[in-house]
Parts: structure tokens; sequence; C-alpha cells
């Protein structure tokens, strides 16, 4: 059975490549069909994935409500509310903002630390509504004790170099505070620095301590973390009571939203263009089909039946397709990578190609329909080939 199909396919790539200039005008019409349908769908996929990348890494579940320290009887009211509400949790975190770490001879650059206060044991550490912490090692589980403070990697590098006797490595603060690094979180974002209007250069950097090692005096920027499937009555709630409140939810509903409508109207113009192209395939297999009438009209004469005929020419339509939709597949990705250029060269920003699972499985749905569809209609034609006419024709 295996060596049967095996020489129907070489048979069937034999007339292919004997026939090939029959194939010419067929192949750039699939070529250009499937390339038209695929480039539409990544390029489609990808503006939306550049649009919304940030916001596709965020949780819409998170939000953050700030509150000055004489609104405290407001933040006591939203606590009382989320007690209230199943699926959340929360935590009360503070800054400490513009500490100097340490003073170099140069005067002019300053290194200052800004600490996120927070309490022991939570559910999650988050620096703001799109910002995970997360310790170097992928842990994202915090151990802080009295007088311990977990420093971003780049002042790690810093001062990693400075362990005492025993191996510990401390963080001597202006105000006379000296905390014991307890662990190392990944950098949030690139380098945090700032020139004022004398040319002074300061260098901040990040990290967290306990809340048990400083006092209300010291802080500022006072908020609620919260985790919720709630969020959109908690926004409402806190909008009521005037605090401010921020979160990912609303930017990730109207993400979902126009992601929704881009799917409704990808699916009406991928039939219009199906149509289309279609249309322009069946011409195509008939032109082909009319430069093979005679050799199947001697083929017929022969004695060959309809049965080895149709599957001699299914056999060639789909080698052809499949060929012309892997060509089709490289063109795409050739001009993805030129516009990806573009993007980066000229426009100076990051374009990353992407394409969804949906649009692969219509493309797939696409290219398989589109090729069985012609394929088999290409070999049922091939059979009502008049011999007596097209033989006298000749």
């Amino acid at each position: 059975m295996m060596r049967y199909i095996l020489n129907i396919m070489k048979t069937a790539c034999r007339q292919a490549w004997n026939n090939r200039k029959n194939y010419i005008f067929l192949s750039v019409t699939i070529v250009l069909t499937f390339s038209i349908i695929a480039f539409y769908m990544t390029y489609n996929d990808s503006e939306i994935y550049n649009t919304y990348k940030y916001t596709m890494k965020e949780s819409s579940k998170i939000a953050f409500v700030q509150y000055e320290k004489n609104e405290r009887n407001k933040r006591d009211l939203l606590l009382a509310k989320l007690d209230s509400l199943e699926d959340t949790h929360y935590y009360l975190a503070s800054e400490v903002q513009g500490i100097t770490l340490f003073d170099k001879e140069d005067q002019r650059v300053s290194f200052k630390l800004m600490a996120k206060v927070v309490p022991n044991h939570v559910w999650a550490y988050y620096w703001n509504s799109g910002c995970r912490a997360e310790l170097i090692d992928g842990s994202k589980s915090f151990d802080l004790k009295n007088d311990e403070i977990i420093i971003c990697e780049s002042l790690y590098r810093l001062i990693k170099d400075q362990r005492d006797k025993n191996g510990d490595l401390f963080l001597n603060l202006s105000h006379d505070k000296k905390l014991k690094v307890a662990d190392v979180c990944a950098d949030f974002d690139a380098e945090h620095k700032t020139v004022d209007e004398n040319g002074e250069i300061s260098y901040f950097f990040y990290g967290f301590v306990s809340d048990s090692c400083v006092t209300n005096r010291e802080t500022v920027n006072d908020e609620v973390v919260i985790y919720s499937a709630s969020v959109a009555e908690i926004e409402a709630y806190a909008a009521d009571l005037g605090l401010r409140f921020s979160s990912h939810y609303n930017e990730k509903q109207d993400m979902n939203r126009e992601i929704t409508n881009l799917i409704e109207i990808k699916k009406v113009i991928l039939i219009a263009l199906m149509i289309i192209l279609g249309i322009n395939m069946l011409s195509s297999f008939l032109n082909a089909l009319n430069e093979r009438k005679y050799e199947i009209s001697i083929r017929r004469a022969l004695g060959a039946g309809k049965h080895s005929i149709v599957l001699q020419f299914l056999t060639e339509g789909l080698i052809v397709i499949v060929i012309d939709i892997l060509v089709s597949v490289a063109v795409v990705m050739m001009l993805l990578s030129c516009i990806k250029v573009y993007h980066t060269l000229v426009l100076g920003e990051e374009w990353i190609i992407h394409i969804t699972g949906y649009s692969v499985t219509i493309f797939f749905l696409c290219c398989t329909f589109l090729a069985l569809f012609f394929s088999i209609l290409f070999s049922i034609l091939s059979t009502r080939v008049e011999i007596i006419q097209y033989i006298k024709g000749e």
C-alpha cells in the first residue's frame, strides 16, 4: 500500500514538473490568494498585539487606591467594603522616598532609594498596578523581618562587594538606619535617572522594607493594594469616597472589546476574500485543465480509467497547492520582516510579529478547504474531457 502511494506521488510530481508551464499562472494565483489571506490575518494580529502588548501582561484584578493621611476614615470605609466582597484580598502599603544612600566624591551625583513599605507574608507584592515584584531567583514570595530590606538588582550590583566579615550585606541610610539586605528583586524598569536645572544627576533605586521598621511620619503615598474579581465595583465605591483609584481593568475591557470587534470584522473580510480569490483560483484551474485536455484524451484513448485520472490530477493539484501555500507563508514572513525593520530602524519602536491560535486555525481551515475543493474539482473535471473531440481537434 505504501509503495502504491509513493508511486502515485512520484508520478504526480513528474507530471506536475513536465507541465510546469501550465501551472505557472495557477501557482501565481494560489500564491497571491494565500499570501493575501495570511498577510491580512497576521498583520491584523500583530497590530493588535503591539497596541496592547503591555496591557496584555497586566492583571485586570489588581487595583491601587491612594489616600492621604487625613483620609483614613475614608480608607476604613473602603476596607469594610473590601471585607464584604468575595474573592477579594488587600494590604496596606506606602513609600519612603528620596533616601540618600551614600555620598560620592562628585557632589553633582547622588544615589537615592525609593522604598515600598509593605507588611510581611502577603499574597503578592506590587510596586504599581503593572509591576509585580519578583526575586532574581524567580520567587514571588517575600520574607521580610524587622530592619531588613529587599533591594533591586541594579543597586545590589553597586554594593555587593561591601559585605561584612560574616558575609552579610547592609545598606546604610542617611537617617542613621542600617538595614540588612535580605534578598534581591529584579529591576522594574530601565535605570531611573534625573538631571535637575543645575546639572545635578540623581539615580533612583527601588526596594521593599517591612512596615515594622518605619513610622507613619516617614512615609508618603499611602495606598491599599487590592486583588479582586470585583474591580469595577471597587472603582465605583472609591470614586464615591473621593479616593484615587488606578487599575488596568478598564484598559483590559477596552482591549477585549476591540479584539472582539476585530474578530467579527476579520470574519466578514475573510469570507469576501475567500469568494473573490476562490473565483480567481477556479478560473486558473480551468485554464490549466484546458492546457491538459489533449493529454487526458490520449490517456483515455489508451485505456486509462477515470479512477486513475482522478487520482493523478487530485495528487497533482494537492502537491501544487501545498508548495504554493509554503511559498505564500515565506512571502508573508518576508513582508512582515520588512515592516518590523521599518518600525525598528525608521520609527524607533519595537514591533513584534504575532499571530493568534484563532488565526492559525482559520488559515489552516481555509488552506485545507481550498486545497481539497479545487483539487477534487480539478480531478473530476479532468474525467469529462471528450476523447474523440479533442483528438480530432489536435
